[in-house]
């Protein structure tokens, strides 16, 4: 989970911010360990491309539909570039 890689949010948007490559964040508001909240915050500081996908469930029974949506977006990014 995100807070065994992070010790604070200011730690996570720190991370957030340093990102060099397209950020695809993709969270659930129904998460029991990491908050929706956490989720917004990074996409908030990440650099752009940047894209944050809503999806349904918890922590470990996240829906899997958003990967479709993750795969199309990352090539619309590489066609932009």
């Amino acid at each position: 989970p995100g807070r065994l890689l992070w010790q604070s949010r200011d730690e996570a948007g720190a991370a957030g911010r340093r990102a060099q490559s397209p950020v695809v964040i993709v969270a659930s508001p129904g998460d029991e360990l990491v908050p929706f909240s956490m989720a917004e915050e990074l996409h908030e500081v990440a650099p752009e491309p940047r894209r944050l996908i809503v999806s349904s469930g918890g922590h470990n029974t996240l829906d899997p539909t958003p990967w479709q949506q993750i795969i199309d977006w990352l090539n619309a990014v590489e066609a932009r570039e």
